[in-house]
């Protein structure tokens, strides 16, 4: 089973320990190169666009369930 990791909620005052723990995690679950841009969104009719949709997901859920 996996270990859950919870980090404190974005505010004002927390912006740069936030960015630390997100990127932290992101680079973890191998899904940083999607927020980041090193791996492009490829075109519609690129075989490698719906793998990149759905890490691309996975990468958009792991900030909501931080938060």
């Amino acid at each position: 089973m996996a270990a859950s990791v919870k980090i404190d909620q974005l505010t004002v005052d927390n912006y740069d320990t936030w960015k630390i723990h997100m990127r932290a995690i992101l680079k973890k679950n191998d899904l940083w190169d999607y927020v980041s841009g090193a791996i492009p969104k490829p075109a519609k009719s690129d075989a490698k666009f719906a793998e990149w949709c759905k890490m691309d997901g996975k990468a958009e859920q792991r900030h909501f369930v931080s938060c």
